[in-house]
């Protein structure tokens, strides 16, 4: 597919710009804070998605049918609400967040982390909801480059400044950093947005419920989705300590090219299957499936092996520890491989509406990566924590695929569209 071209050296650029700001925490920071920043960002990242209220993949399916019956005010008003609807699901929750804490012994480390994590939320949220509505209205190029490039960027910059000041890069310095370029981002992106769209900001408030009846569905589903990727790092971050949990993320955080080949094609396909599916034609579907499942297929392909050819160089940047980062990342490789396979599967399963299916197998997954994490990671460490989570992306890989053939859909390449006779 040609048009996710860009959004995908974007991506790289963005792979790039992160990679080197994880280098560039782990080396101004002392192992543990290190650690327990990753574990943060984690649970800032899974809990996000869920504070979006489902809206940011509503979106998805909402915004491009506006767009294309021309409903222009009314893709403007599920804007704004949505903002102001996301904006206080984040502050609440944060609010709850940081109450609770004064009834719970934690200790200090333990502290620091909660409070970034209550701080980030609501921003994070923001940006997951503006980064769909991006997306389904087409505006791939410069919510791509706010979020991914120019967001490291601007944190990496920042942390380089407060260290040459003399101030030392702690878990609640690194996070504040962090939090407030999340925030300069997403605002900045708030306004791009609000200006290309008409400037209604109210309405009927039936519309509130329809969108919220849509999306409620699709936050299950995106909500375990994302926390599935989190969830490793937050469990050796459990059973192994802060230090180990680095040493994971960073293995992770080298395989982020390929999973940004991933990205680049389903950011793209999300809004073209969205069309085809609204249109009349039954085989559009099936074609924009098959294209995008080959593209993501071998573009993870090929970024893999160049990874993990480079990765012992890329480990050794990180620090002398994190050498034993290695074989867990070619663990982890193979099922980004087998992810791979049906990832685009779940864009289509979402946007057609087969909202149980996906949490049924969403919430097997998790409970799958949940009970092989209990059980690897004392015996086997991080190789026993990148072993679960390649094991889980291969079974969800398997039953997506299942669930759209049962559809009388084929992801794979070769196959004759709806309707062909062989």
């Amino acid at each position: 597919m040609r048009e996710a071209l860009l959004p995908f050296l974007i991506r790289i650029a963005g792979a790039g710009a992160a990679f080197g700001l994880q280098v560039l925490l782990a080396r101004l920071m002392s192992a543990e804070a290190y650690g327990g920043y990753v574990i943060a960002w984690s649970w800032i990242l899974a809990l996000g998605s869920v504070v979006s209220l489902g809206l940011s993949e509503a979106a998805m399916r909402i915004l491009p049918r506006y767009q294309a019956r021309g409903r222009h005010v009314q893709a403007s008003v599920f804007f704004h609400r949505g903002m102001r609807l996301v904006a206080v699901a984040g502050l609440g929750l944060a609010g709850l967040g940081i109450m609770l804490l004064h009834a719970l012994p934690v200790t200090a480390p333990m502290l620091a982390l909660l409070i970034v994590v209550a701080a980030g939320l609501p921003f994070i949220a923001m940006e997951y909801f503006l980064e769909g509505v991006a997306r389904s209205l087409g505006w791939f190029r410069f919510i791509s480059i706010s979020v991914y490039v120019v967001r490291p960027v601007l944190i990496a910059t920042a942390c380089l400044a407060l260290h040459g000041l003399g101030v030392p890069l702690t878990l609640p310095v690194a996070g504040i950093v962090t939090i407030v370029c999340v925030a300069a981002t997403g605002i900045a992106a708030y306004l791009r947005i609000a200006a290309h769209l008409p400037a209604v900001r109210s309405g009927p408030s039936r519309l509130s419920r329809l969108w919220l009846l849509a999306a409620l569905p699709m936050l299950v589903v995106s909500g375990l989705e994302d926390i599935l990727p989190a969830l490793d790092v937050m469990l050796v971050g459990a059973l192994l300590g802060a230090e180990e949990a680095g040493i994971y993320f960073a293995a992770g955080r080298i395989l982020a090219l390929a999973h940004f080949a991933q990205y680049a094609v389903v950011f793209v396909s999300g809004r073209a299957l969205s069309m085809a599916l609204a249109s009349p034609d039954r085989n559009a579907a099936q074609r924009r499936l098959q294209e995008a499942t080959a593209t993501t297929f071998f573009a993870t392909l090929i970024a893999v092996v160049v990874t993990l050819i480079a990765g012992p160089i890329l480990l050794s940047w990180f620090g002398e520890s994190f050498a034993a980062g290695f074989i867990p990342m070619c663990i982890l490789a193979a099922g980004l491989v087998a992810r791979s396979l049906a990832v685009t599967c779940h864009e289509y399963l979402l946007l057609a509406g087969r909202h149980r299916p996906l949490i049924a197998i969403n919430g097997l997954a998790l409970m799958a990566l949940a009970g092989s994490s209990f059980l690897l990671i004392p015996l086997f460490g991080l190789i026993g924590a990148a072993a679960a989570s390649a094991l889980t992306m291969g079974l969800r890989s398997a039953l997506l695929l299942r669930q759209v053939r049962q559809r009388g859909v084929h992801c794979g390449p070769g196959r004759k569209p709806l309707g062909q006779s062989a």
